[in-house]
């Protein structure tokens, strides 16, 4: 048994637990040290029998407890005298001093005898909720394991059903509301591609800064605003020179090093120490495949990488002293430039194609340019003769455009274009064209 601090006094045991010798807990079988206190228990601790107590014994021991208190209360009933009861003065709790003398000496052979205590001064204070914490975890033990029989009693039983009573409950709990039909090779159609040019009109701006933090592209148009004041097809005369520019010959400005005497490409020590000069041939043959390189590079299209190595192939054979192959090699950087200029005059045939006018007269100017490196006075004339032809074009498209403004009603910008146009037939040299438009500009 134990008393109402948690200490065992002897009785019944009610479970096989250790005895802490220090503050009389139980501890489970086999643990080293006290839950509660610490203490650390020896193999030989005192092992309570895992016997439950039963209950004819509970009913004894609470009999003799009846029996001792029956006794008691007879006593104290035989030594006073029954007298009336005076009435009760009601006493404060704090004045109230326990009556210890006025009860009447008892038999010591009616008590249990008492053990030897530990002072409760050496007993920790956790030993006082024992008893409950225990008794309330072996409850909660039983209950968790009551529930968990119970769900696998659960279990078992539907396990134990057979597989057409499990699917007919199965079907049972759906309701025929809740099943729909539909086509599952129903063929889905694709998502139309939307034609948009330009993705960023598909959502505005602020959804997509957050996705991209750096500054969108300038488009090249935007660039060039600044050098078309007046928008597009109302380029100078000036503005054009500019882009032009004045193309110079391709030349070498680093000097050869293989006109130098020779050396060591590791040390520097030169390789004809006693002054020996190579033959002719030597050079000839650098020339011969710098010739080469530069015929390679000129049908790839590359054309001032193959003027320049022709112009080395010349130094390599002038200190050959071979005039012949410097005039093969003239002939060849003059070969270079005409290709050069051939390839601008067809893009200037293009653009012209295209109704590209500003950048066709481009073309057809650096093509002149590039003639003047050359023999060919012919393909001077005719990139002279096409600049001419495609400004009278560009001005007669102006004309065209002005018709159209100033049959809508719109003299305003039909006279603009009209100006234009006089503009381009001044730089075509046209006064025929010239004098046809001093007409409309006047009904203008």
């Amino acid at each position: 048994m134990y008393d109402s601090s948690g200490k065992y006094r002897g009785g019944a045991d009610l479970a096989d637990v250790i005895i802490c010798p220090e503050c009389g807990s139980r501890v489970a079988k086999g643990s080293t040290h006290c839950l509660h206190c610490g203490t650390r228990l020896d193999v030989g601790e005192r092992v309570v029998s895992d016997k439950s107590p039963s209950r004819a014994a509970l009913k004894t021991e609470k009999a003799s407890l009846d029996d001792a208190e029956t006794t008691m209360m007879d006593m104290l009933a035989e030594s006073e005298p029954v007298t009336s009861t005076p009435p009760r003065k009601t006493i404060s709790a704090e004045r109230a001093e326990p009556a210890l003398d006025s009860l009447p000496p008892l038999d010591d052979s009616l008590l249990p005898q008492p053990e030897e205590t530990t002072p409760a001064s050496e007993r920790p204070a956790a030993a006082d909720t024992t008893l409950e914490r225990t008794s309330g975890e072996e409850l909660m033990w039983d209950v968790e394991g009551d529930m968990e029989d119970h769900d696998a009693h659960e279990i078992k039983e539907v396990d134990e059903l057979p597989i057409e009573e499990r699917d007919a409950t199965v079907a049972g709990e759906i309701e025929p509301e809740d099943v729909t039909e539909g086509d599952p090779f129903r063929e889905v159609e694709p998502p139309i591609p939307v034609d948009v040019e330009d993705l960023s009109e598909l959502a505005p701006p602020e959804a997509r800064d957050h996705l991209f933090t750096e500054l969108e592209e300038v488009p090249r148009v935007e660039e060039v605003a600044h050098l078309f004041p007046k928008g597009k097809g109302t380029t100078s005369r000036e503005f054009i020179d500019v882009i032009v520019g004045k193309p110079k010959r391709i030349g070498i400005s680093e000097p050869m090093k293989e006109l130098e005497t020779p050396s060591c490409p590791h040390c520097g020590a030169v390789l004809t120490g006693d002054d020996f000069e190579y033959p002719g041939y030597v050079y000839e043959a650098m020339g011969r495949a710098r010739m080469e390189h530069g015929n390679e590079l000129l049908k790839k299209g590359e054309h001032e990488r193959a003027i320049e190595e022709f112009e080395r192939a010349k130094k390599l054979y002038n200190r050959a002293k071979n005039e012949k192959m410097v005039a093969e090699a003239s002939k060849r950087v003059d070969e270079g430039y005409e290709t050069m200029a051939a390839s601008h005059f067809s893009e200037g045939e293009r653009h012209l194609k295209e109704k590209e006018f500003e950048w066709a007269i481009v073309q057809f100017k650096k093509a002149r340019e590039i003639y003047m490196f050359t023999s060919l006075a012919k393909m001077r004339a005719k990139c002279t003769d096409r600049i001419k032809r495609t400004y009278e074009e560009w001005g007669k498209a102006l004309e065209e455009e002005g018709d159209r403004l100033a049959k809508a009603g719109d003299s305003r910008r039909a006279l603009a274009k009209y100006q234009e146009a006089a503009e381009k037939y001044r730089e075509a040299e046209a006064p025929k064209r010239l004098k046809g438009l001093e007409k409309k500009i006047r009904r203008a």
